[in-house]
C-alpha cells in the first residue's frame, strides 16, 4: 500500500475517533489508525492514563486538524511532538512524513527510526512497513533475515500478508534456514484468511508432498480451486493441470 495513502487514512480516522471518544467519559479506549488491511488501537485505562499520554493523544488530534487543512509544516511539527512524547501511532505517521518528505525534508533513515520505535510498542504498521524496508533496502541495507524477522512479528499479530510472507520465506529459505513444516503453519493461516496466494502455495505443498504428512492432490486442488475463484491465474491453470492429470473433470472456473 501507498504509504502517504497510510498516512492519510490514519489522520482522517483519528479525527473521528477523537469526536466520538470526547462525547464518553466511561469509554478508556481511544482507537487511533485504522487501515484496510489492520486496525491499530491504543488502549488506555484511566486510573493509569499520564499527562504525557493525554498530551500526545492532543497533539496527534491537532496534527490530523492541521493536514486536514493542507498545513503539512504544522501537522509534522505537532506529529513529531506527540512521537517524541511516546505515541506509537504518531511515530508511525511521523515516519511517513519523513517517507513522504511531507512538511520536512524526505529522510529514509528518519523514516525507518521512527518506525523501529513505533515496532518496538508493537504498532502492527509500522512492524509491516519495517519489514519491506529491510527487504527492498529503503533507508537500510536489503537484509533478508531482519526483513523476515519483521513479517514473522507481524505475522503472529494476524496479518495475513504478514503470515504469506513468512511462509514464503521459510519455503525459499529467505533469511531464514528452510522449512517446508513452518511454511505450510503460515501459508495455512494466510489461506484460512482467504490469502489467494497462500492458498495457491499451499496447493503447491499438498500437490508435492512439502511440509505436509502425505502427497494429497484433492487437498491440493481445494485450494487451486479457492485461489483461482479469486482470480489467481497462477491458481486457475494449477488447478487446470492438475485437475487433468487426476483424472478429474475440469470445470472451467
Amino acid at each position: 500500500m501507498d504509504m502517504k495513502f497510510i498516512l492519510l487514512i490514519a489522520l482522517s480516522a483519528l479525527m473521528i475517533q477523537c469526536k466520538n471518544t470526547s462525547s464518553s467519559e466511561t469509554d478508556t479506549t481511544v482507537t487511533i489508525m485504522q487501515t484496510d488491511t489492520a486496525a491499530s488501537s491504543l488502549s488506555i485505562q484511566a486510573p493509569t492514563r499520564t499527562n504525557s499520554q493525554a498530551d500526545a493523544e492532543i497533539l496527534f488530534a491537532e496534527a490530523g486538524e492541521a493536514y486536514s487543512q493542507n498545513d503539512k509544516a504544522r501537522a509534522f511539527q505537532l506529529c513529531k511532538q506527540s512521537a517524541e512524547l511516546g505515541n506509537a501511532n504518531a511515530q508511525f505517521n511521523l515516519a511517513i512524513f519523513y517517507y513522504n518528505g511531507d512538511g520536512t525534508s524526505r529522510d529514509l533513515a528518519q523514516t525507518v527510526e521512527w518506525l523501529t520505535r513505533a515496532a518496538a510498542q508493537n504498532h502492527l504498521q509500522a512492524i509491516i512497513q519495517l519489514a519491506v524496508c529491510y527487504e527492498q533496502g529503503i533507508g537500510v541495507k536489503h537484509d533478508d533475515k531482519h526483513a523476515t524477522e519483521y513479517y514473522e512479528r507481524a505475522a503472529i499479530l494476524g496479518d495475513a500478508n504478514a503470515q504469506y510472507k513468512t511462509g514464503l520465506a521459510y519455503y525459499r529459505g529467505i533469511g531464514v534456514i528452510p522449512n517446508y513444516e513452518t511454511a505450510v503453519i503460515w501459508y495455512t493461516k494466510a489461506a484460512n484468511q482467504g490469502h489467494s496466494e497462500a492458498e495457491n502455495e499451499l496447493g503447491i505443498c499438498y500437490e508435492n508432498g512439502l511440509g505436509v504428512h502425505n502427497l494429497d492432490t484433492k487437498e491440493a486442488l481445494k485450494w487451486y480451486k479457492r485461489a483461482a475463484n479469486k482470480g489467481n491465474e497462477t491458481a486457475r491453470k494449477n488447478y487446470e493441470r492438475l485437475s487433468k492429470s487426476d483424472g478429474e473433470i475440469f470445470v472451467p472456473m
